[in-house]
Parts: C-alpha cells; structure tokens; sequence
C-alpha cells in the first residue's frame, strides 16, 4: 500500500513463494531419501505444479500452506529420527506453527506422512523402535504446544459459534467428485467442478475437464508415477507407495455417499455431522 503497488502483484508474490517453497520442501526431502539431483528436482516440479492448488489460489490461498510445508515436515521428521536429539523435532513444530492454524483439516491430512515415515523406518530397522517413538513424543508434544492457542480457540468455537459448515457445503456435494482417479491427478476436490448460472466455480480446472491433450498429459504423469513405485528400486520405495495408498484413501473419503468404505461408514451416516463436513 505505502508503495501503491496493485493488490494482483501482491497476490502472485504470494502465490510464487508458496510455490516455491512446496517445490523447495520436496527437493529437500527427496535429497535425503535418496534421490539423485535430477531426480529430486522433477519430484520438486510435479509437486508444486500440481493442479492441486487451483482450487486455493484465488479465494483461499492462505489453505495452502499445510501443503508447502509437507515436505519440510517430513524432512525434519526424518532427521529427527536419524540424528536424535531436539533440534530437528523443534525444527519441526516451527513447520506446524507455520502452517497450522489456518485450517485443522489441512493439518490433520498431512500428519500421516511423518508417522508412517517413522513405521516405514522402525519396520525396516533403520532406526529402532524406541528412536522412532521419541522422535514421535518429542515431535508431536511441541507440534502440541506451539498449537494450544489456537486449538483452544478452535474448541470455543465449536462449542459456542455457528455450525457455519452446515450452511457452506453438505457432505453430499464435497464427497460426490471424490473419485481416486481424479484425486491421483491432483484433482477431485468438488469445488473443481462445480458453476453458477454464471461461471465455473474454479475455471482454471475446466481444461482439466475438456481438454484431451492434458487430460491425456495429466493421466500419463501419474501412471509413470505408478509404474516408477513398481518398477524403480530405491530404498524410500515402500514409503512412497504406503504414503500414495493412504493419501488416496482420504482423498477419496465417503464416496459413493450411498456406499462408503467402512472406514467412513461411521462418518457418513450423519451427514450434519461438523467433523464428517470438516474431514
């Protein structure tokens, strides 16, 4: 403002370094799982530019950042594993401090990946059960503390606000486009798909949709993916592959509404339920 700079060069600074630092979180981790440079840097690229985001960049950007810090959480998850100590498990409660708050959520479905970091490791002994677990107290109790303002906050309100959920969204409309081919390619999340008597709600997904060569493009990326996790040997294979098959399984949460996993059933059978909406 003071330097009458416009609003739009704000928001794509804004948008550029989420960006960016997705990217850079990925690189990070990919390095210590073994990738090679090359290697790492096209893992960085896929994962910033996924169509994941189209859905935020506009009206809700500010829900991205759980997801750029992913990559740096489970990077230090994996140093606090291997090296011990509480630097790099405060290391990373200053990533959840970051990115929390802004949405539970979004939190909550990238905290997977650090736990089954820790199980794919204590399961394959390359680091012992009691490491993995006092890397998981020291990790989670600050990620708990540096958390507690806004958890709190966040109790209040549900206690005594408005049950605002019920009147946004129903179940039935966030779990219908849920299918796990779409979540694959970065898609699926329902307001990619819906419109107005005016225009898509999200009109950078349309192309998605319509157009062959990128729906081809974008169905040919995330089968090489596959095709790598089954084909190339490296020792953060059965992470990745767990990691996709559990990512998939939220991404994919109550659909068909009529006829949900019975992971979701419970969930489910009331669709005013906040945490059903929430999740």
């Amino acid at each position: 403002d003071r330097l009458h700079v416009p609003d739009w060069i704000a928001h794509r600074l804004w948008i550029a370094s989420l960006l960016f630092i997705a990217g850079w979180g990925v690189h990070w981790l990919a390095r210590q799982l073994g990738f090679r440079a090359h290697c790492a840097l096209g893992a960085a690229f896929v994962y910033m530019l996924s169509p994941y985001v189209l859905a935020y960049i506009s009206r809700t950007s500010v829900m991205l950042l759980p997801w750029a810090g992913l990559g740096w959480l489970v990077g230090c998850t994996v140093l606090a594993a291997r090296h011990g100590g509480w630097r790099y498990p405060a290391s990373a409660a200053l990533v959840v401090l970051t990115v929390g708050s802004t949405n539970a959520t979004a939190l909550a479905l990238i905290a997977p990946a650090p736990v089954l970091w820790l199980l794919h490791v204590a399961i394959s002994r390359e680091v012992s059960w009691r490491s993995a677990t006092i890397a998981a107290a020291r990790i989670g109790g600050l990620s708990l503390l540096v958390s507690a303002w806004w958890i709190v906050f966040l109790g209040v309100q549900s206690r005594y606000g408005i049950d605002i959920l019920s009147y946004t969204e129903t179940l039935e409309a966030v779990s219908s486009t849920s299918i796990a081919p779409e979540a694959m390619r970065g898609l699926g999340y329902w307001l990619n798909y819906i419109r107005d008597h005016v225009q898509a709600t999200t009109d950078a997904a349309g192309p998605y949709h319509t157009n062959f060569a990128l729906i081809v493009t974008s169905y040919t990326l995330m089968l090489l993916g596959l095709a790598g996790l089954s084909l190339v040997r490296w020792p953060g294979r059965r992470f990745a592959a767990v990691l996709l098959l559990i990512g998939t399984v939220l991404a994919v949460g109550g659909y068909p509404l009529n006829n949900p996993a019975p992971l979701f059933a419970g969930l489910t059978d009331n669709t005013r339920s906040t945490l059903a909406l929430a999740l």
